[in-house]
């Protein structure tokens, strides 16, 4: 499967992000979960620093190729 193929499989998109997010060092990014939703990635959890939002939500938009990611991560 080439990586245009790939990115628009939603199942393989959602694997890459949690993958990338286990392996960046952050633990909590593990616990944030990835769904597909209406053609886009929707981000859902709660973590501790609005970094790490931002840091989740990068990694959705650059392995899922657009810009369509909801972030609906709660900062507590």
């Amino acid at each position: 499967m080439n990586t245009n193929q790939a990115s628009s499989d939603p199942h393989w998109v959602l694997s890459q992000i949690r993958e990338t997010m286990a392996c960046l060092g952050y633990s909590q990014l593990s616990d944030v979960n990835c769904h597909w939703e209406e053609d886009q990635v929707v981000l859902r959890g709660e973590l501790d620093s609005f970094y790490l939002k931002q840091v989740a939500q990068s990694v959705a938009i650059k392995i899922s190729g657009s810009s369509s990611v909801r972030n609906e991560i709660s900062v507590v």
